[in-house]
């Protein structure tokens, strides 16, 4: 700073050094760390040539720092100078330099699907930050760290780190009836009140196998989480989105359009459910799309069966005669 000072030019033109401290605020502003309203309280001090040219020099300076934390560093310094009336907001640089957390793609993809409460959550974080952080895997954790992490109330701490553990989701080891070190528990097919990959995870585990749970998620009854047990099965059912290329959406439009043809205020369905319907009809019928499509375009040009095939339900209840009726009229012996 001392040394931009004394290396200063003042005979240079106020308006281009106007114009550069204009630019280079813009520049961190853009950035988004200064406010882009900075300028307006460095003029309302009516601040001297000097200052233009001091500020504008130091500000020339910082950007050429490639460290974002110098750049933060620099502005908390220098722009209070200028601007006594500034006040930095705290802005957050976290750098992989200064340590960082590494776990598994797969952990993190179960426990996306797993029911946390924010308390669970919390408390897995400080676990991670002290083991897997430090490249462990157990560490002693004491309840003054855990509140100090989290800012939770230390029975809250004690109540979640316990219910955790009922969910074989950590793992605590004691000595002499005190917990010693916690650690994460990695192997996931262990835990209570998750599912993953369409199976559940709980009694089937204690029983030696998986049960498939087709098309939906489920969590097993036992779970020792109250909050699991009082959710309805509504909540914990996740059924398949079909995109608009599917061939299940494609088909189940194609229904619709040609039912929109012979009707036009027809009333529009829930185009999910009804390629949920073709999807039945492809893995469970085994009908093929082509089958399905055809049957479609006859169905809704016959004119007693176009006023009965007004869904995928009734279209898949009613195939076998449909494909009958075609092959009847067709001339085709079935």
């Amino acid at each position: 700073m001392h040394q931009i000072e004394t290396d200063c030019k003042f005979n240079q033109d106020p308006e281009s050094v106007k114009v550069e401290l204009e630019n280079a605020v813009t520049f961190f502003s853009s950035s988004g760390l200064l406010p882009p309203n900075l300028l307006d309280d460095f003029y309302r001090r009516s601040p001297s040539h000097n200052d233009y040219f001091i500020f504008t020099e130091c500000l020339r300076e910082l950007t050429k720092e490639e460290s974002t934390e110098d750049i933060v560093l620099g502005l908390g310094y220098l722009v209070p100078l200028f601007i006594p009336s500034y006040k930095p907001s705290l802005t957050a640089c976290p750098q992989l330099e200064d340590g960082y957390t590494a776990i598994a793609n797969e952990i993190l993809g179960v426990m996306a699907r797993t029911n946390f409460s924010a308390y669970e959550i919390w408390v897995l974080c400080v676990i991670f930050l002290k083991t897997y952080g430090w490249h462990k895997k157990a560490d002693r954790i004491s309840f003054t760290q855990f509140e100090r992490a989290t800012e939770l109330h230390r029975r809250h701490i004690q109540r979640t780190l316990q219910r955790l553990e009922e969910r074989k989701i950590i793992v605590a080891s004691r000595g002499y009836g005190r917990i010693v070190k916690y650690g994460f528990q990695k192997d996931y097919t262990r835990w209570r009140g998750v599912a993953y990959k369409g199976y559940d995870v709980g009694k089937s585990r204690l029983s030696g196998q998986f049960s498939k749970k087709e098309g939906k998620r489920s969590y097993p009854v036992e779970a020792t989480d109250r909050s699991l047990q009082r959710l309805t099965q509504k909540h914990l059912t996740k059924e398949k989105i079909y995109v608009e290329d599917s061939i299940e959406s494609r088909l189940a439009a194609l229904l619709l359009g040609e039912i929109l043809r012979n009707k036009p205020d027809f009333k529009r369905p829930n185009l999910q459910t009804w390629a949920k319907d073709i999807s039945l009809m492809v893995r469970r019928d085994a009908r093929t799309p082509d089958r399905i499509r055809e049957v479609i375009v006859w169905a809704q040009g016959d004119s007693f069966w176009r006023k009965n095939i007004l869904s995928t339900g009734s279209l898949r209840k009613s195939f076998d005669r449909l494909e009958m009726a075609m092959g009847t009229k067709n001339g085709k012996s079935w």
